[in-house]
């Protein structure tokens, strides 16, 4: 936050911006620090697209999470019960990354490219690739590795991708997976 209704905040203590924050309504400047990396939320509430889009895009997804698990009822569960959004900038991405169950789950891209993968492989002898960082404790089941998007990949990379195990599926705006 730059500025309060018009007043300097850059370098305010936290008590001067909490004391300017009581008089709402408030208008704020926001200015973007310059990132090393691309930007990318992962799992955040609807409240982050209502904010990048609008309340009925918010409702529309709110709506279709309920109404699909109907359609699966019997068949099969969803895993998540309340709809989240992932959002970045141009060549981010999330952690290519190992799940700790197999889940049902399914994404409507509303702008831009997402690409999703399962490797058959990995997980069944315990060996992960050595590239794969491991989240949490040394036992943990969880694994995450981030591939870049946005120059060429290393061979070993390309090798996994393209292996038989592995089965990689593309989303363009519109989708529903």
């Amino acid at each position: 936050i730059v500025t309060i209704n018009g007043e300097a905040v850059l370098n305010a203590t936290l008590a001067d911006v909490e004391e300017r924050l009581e008089q709402l309504p408030a208008q704020l400047e926001v200015g973007q620090p310059v990132l090393q990396e691309p930007l990318y939320l992962r799992e955040a509430t609807t409240d982050l697209l209502t904010s990048l889009a609008d309340v009925e895009a918010t409702e529309a997804v709110e709506e279709l999470l309920p109404r699909v698990s109907q359609l699966m009822e019997g068949q099969a569960s969803m895993s998540d019960k309340l709809p989240q959004v992932f959002a970045g900038d141009g060549g981010s991405a999330s952690h290519v990354h190992v799940d700790s169950t197999p889940m049902v789950q399914m994404c409507h891209v509303v702008h831009g490219v997402k690409i999703f993968g399962v490797d058959s492989s990995a997980g069944a002898s315990g060996d992960l690739k050595p590239w794969v960082t491991r989240w949490g404790s040394p036992a943990s089941t969880e694994a995450e590795v981030a591939l870049p998007v946005d120059v060429d990949l290393d061979q070993e990379y390309a090798a996994w991708l393209a292996s038989r195990e592995t089965s990689i599926a593309m989303c363009r705006a519109g989708d529903v997976m």
